[in-house]
């Protein structure tokens, strides 16, 4: 395989965005929340609040074309995407940040640190785990008995009074 760069993912955004898989991942969507659609900018990738009113009126022409079946939950939930893409402009998108070369060095040992930090997480997971057990296992276990020398039943003569044992 060869390594994907900057230029990869975004000729691949550039294809997703407005072409059948994006369609076919917000019908899917749509579908398995029964067309509660609010929280769709966290489910389709590359989507940014400026698409919600794409979104929309994607869902809304595929409801009419009947390849979606039309939901109350979406009723509700377009009125809630309609009103936040009318508070964002919709041509205004971030210009992106180039990357410098001193940059692009400076994240070439971001793999090493990556894979540093996820070693030190699984060893924090590792020592919780054990505390967890450690108190489990404190609350749990079957306390350890001390070992006296009397018998139960010596203990137990003992314990009576003298007038009481004499007694047939």
């Amino acid at each position: 395989y060869k390594k994907i760069d900057t230029s990869d993912i975004e000729s691949y955004r550039d294809q997703y965005r407005g072409g059948k898989d994006e369609e076919e991942d917000i019908m899917d969507f749509y579908s398995r929340y029964n067309g509660k659609v609010s929280r769709i900018i966290d489910y389709i990738p590359y989507s940014e609040e400026s698409d919600l009113q794409r979104f929309v009126e994607l869902i809304d022409s595929l409801v009419e074309a009947k390849k979606l079946e039309k939901m109350s939950e979406y009723t509700k939930s377009r009125k809630d995407l309609l009103k936040r893409a009318k508070q964002r402009p919709q041509n205004v998108k971030p210009e992106p940040k180039e990357v410098s070369s001193n940059e692009k060095h400076k994240f070439a040992g971001a793999d090493n640190a990556l894979v540093l930090a996820i070693e030190a997480r699984n060893q924090q997971r590792e020592q919780q785990m054990d505390s967890f057990f450690d108190s489990l296992a404190a609350k749990y276990a079957p306390k350890k008995r001390q070992k006296n020398n009397k018998s139960n039943a010596t203990k137990a003569i003992q314990k009576t009074p003298k007038s009481k044992r004499n007694q047939p």
